[in-house]
């Protein structure tokens, strides 16, 4: 899939990426900012989103967001959804980015597979 893939929504719609703050999740919104997508960055960690965010935006030329959100909390997703919608316009797509260390060959290590618990797999 490239990055422009129209599976992410019509070209110039605003992306959404987990884990947006450091790691995969950032590599992802450079990658759709230097193709023109606007992004907005989904993390726990605030202020890294936001300081990534500002970067891409100021890099990139394009629209970008930084939002504080916990994606172990379903009841997070809606408001941080309107926020982005907000400040993007549509949404056309999201790349799930975030991940958790866990250390390995603990219990918390172990996948998960249920809906409730997927929140909190953790990276290999």
């Amino acid at each position: 899939m490239s990055v422009s893939d129209e599976r992410l929504g019509a070209p110039g719609t605003g992306v959404v990426i987990s884990g947006g703050a450091s790691g995969i999740g950032l590599a992802a919104a450079h990658a759709l900012a230097e193709v023109g997508r606007p992004v907005a960055l989904w993390d726990i960690n605030a202020d890294g989103a936001k300081a990534a965010a500002a970067d891409i935006a100021a890099r990139y030329g394009v629209a970008a967001v930084g939002q504080a959100v916990d994606l172990r909390n379903p009841q997070a997703v809606a408001p941080a959804a309107a926020e982005t919608r907000a400040s993007l316009g549509s949404i056309g797509g999201i790349v799930h980015g975030q991940a958790r260390r866990c250390k390995p060959g603990s219990a918390e290590s172990r996948p998960k597979t249920s809906t409730l618990e997927w929140p909190s797999t953790c990276a290999r």
